[in-house]
C-alpha cells in the first residue's frame, strides 16, 4: 500500500481532538472528512461486482483521494456489495461497504475503525438519482443535529475504474462511519446482533427521539423490536438504537418506495409513530426538543445548495407539516400527514 501521511497533518489533527476534550485517534473516516464533499477514485473489477451482487465477498480493490493538505492518499482495501433491497435494485452500482487492513490504519497513526459503508445513487435517471441520493444524506445531517447518537456521513463525487477495461463512471455518494467509531465517539459498547433485550433496557429518552425522528421524516421503514435498519449499542445498562438507511422516508421520495399498506398508510408520503412511547405526554418533552431544533433542521436543507432549489423547498414543506400539526395532538399515532 502506497499513501502520503504527514506528521504536521496528524500532529495538527490530534490537537484537535485535544482541543474537542477527547484522546481518540483520528480515523479513516475522520480523514476523509475535511470538505464538503470528497473527490475520490475506487479501481476494482465491475465484472466481480456484477457477480457477487448478491453475495458478502470481498473485492480486492485501491481507493484514493487528496487529504486536507492537498496530498494524495491511496489505500489497498477489500470491497463488498452490502444491503438487501438495493444490492439488487440499483442497476449501476450497488451499495458498498469498505474494508481496511487494521494493521495498515494503526501504522498510519490512525484507528482501527477499519469499514466503511458507501451509499451510491440507485435510479436509472441521473437527475433523479443524485436528487435522491442528496435527500437521503441530508437526512442523515439531520438526525446529527438531534442526536449525537447518530451516524456521521461524508458526501463524495466518486470515479469508480474497472481494473480490467477502459471502462469508467462517476457518480455521486456518500459514506457512513464505522459503527466501531460512532461506539467510540460517544462512549458506547457492543451489543451483540444475537443479544436478546425487552423495551425496559432502552435509554427512553433516545427511544423517543428516535421514533420521533422517523415519523417527522415519514419513515416507517425500521423496527426497535426487530432492529430493522437500526444498530443497538449498549450506553452504561441502558441500550440505544440508531437508524440508518433512510431512503424509503417520505421526506427522500425515493422512486423505488412504495406506501406499507399493512400499516393503514395510503401513501408513502403518510406519517405514522411506530415508537414504543405513544402517550402525548410521554413524548411532550421529545417534541420540545424538536421544536428548539427545528430552525436549525429546516437550515440544514436550505443552505444545502447541491440540491436544487425545488427538492430543498419541498423537503423543507415537509418538515414544516410536523411542525404545524405537532403541538396541537394528545397522541402522535393519530396524527397522518399526507402531502
Amino acid at each position: 500500500m502506497s499513501r502520503t501521511i504527514l506528521t504536521l497533518a496528524f500532529i495538527g489533527l490530534a490537537l484537535t481532538l485535544v482541543g474537542m476534550g477527547t484522546d481518540q485517534p483520528q480515523s479513516i473516516f475522520d480523514e476523509m472528512s475535511h470538505s464538503e464533499v470528497l473527490e475520490m477514485t475506487l479501481d476494482i473489477s465491475f465484472d466481480s461486482i456484477a457477480v457477487n451482487r448478491r453475495t458478502n465477498k470481498k473485492i480486492k480493490a485501491n481507493m484514493k483521494f487528496m487529504d486536507a493538505l492537498g496530498k494524495p492518499q491511496s489505500w489497498n482495501t477489500e470491497v463488498n456489495v452490502r444491503g438487501k433491497f438495493r444490492r439488487v435494485r440499483c442497476a449501476d452500482m450497488p451499495p458498498l461497504k469498505l474494508n481496511f487492513k487494521k494493521n495498515e490504519l494503526t501504522a498510519a497513526g490512525l484507528s482501527t475503525s477499519n469499514d466503511l459503508k458507501m451509499v451510491t445513487q440507485c435510479a436509472e435517471n441521473e437527475e433523479v438519482a443524485k436528487e435522491t441520493l442528496m435527500r437521503e444524506y441530508l437526512v442523515y445531517k439531520l438526525y446529527n443535529e438531534v442526536t449525537n447518537y447518530s451516524y456521521r456521513v461524508q458526501l463524495v463525487k466518486i470515479t469508480f475504474n474497472d481494473t480490467e477495461s477502459e471502462a469508467s463512471k462517476s457518480q455521486w455518494a456518500f459514506l457512513i462511519e464505522d459503527t466501531a467509531q460512532l461506539r467510540s465517539r460517544v462512549g458506547a459498547e457492543k451489543f451483540g446482533k444475537k443479544e436478546n433485550f425487552n423495551f425496559d433496557q432502552l435509554k427512553p429518552d433516545e427511544e423517543k427521539t428516535t421514533a420521533l425522528f422517523q415519523y417527522l421524516i415519514g419513515n416507517v421503514d425500521w423496527g426497535m423490536a426487530n432492529r430493522k435498519n437500526l444498530k443497538l449499542i449498549r450506553s452504561g445498562h441502558q441500550l440505544i438504537g440508531v437508524p440508518y438507511d433512510f431512503d424509503f422516508a417520505g421526506i427522500v421520495k425515493a422512486p423505488y418506495a412504495k406506501a406499507n399498506s399493512t400499516l393503514g398508510i395510503a401513501t408513502r408520503f403518510d406519517r405514522l409513530y411506530l415508537g414504543n412511547s405513544k402517550n402525548y405526554n410521554d413524548l411532550k418533552s421529545t417534541i420540545e426538543l424538536f421544536f428548539s431544533k427545528k430552525q436549525a433542521l429546516i437550515k440544514v436543507i436550505t443552505d444545502f445548495k447541491l440540491l436544487n432549489r425545488e427538492a430543498r423547498k419541498d423537503m423543507a414543506n415537509y418538515l414544516e407539516l410536523f411542525f404545524s400539526e405537532g403541538k396541537d395532538v394528545e397522541i402522535v399515532t393519530n396524527l397522518t400527514a399526507t402531502r
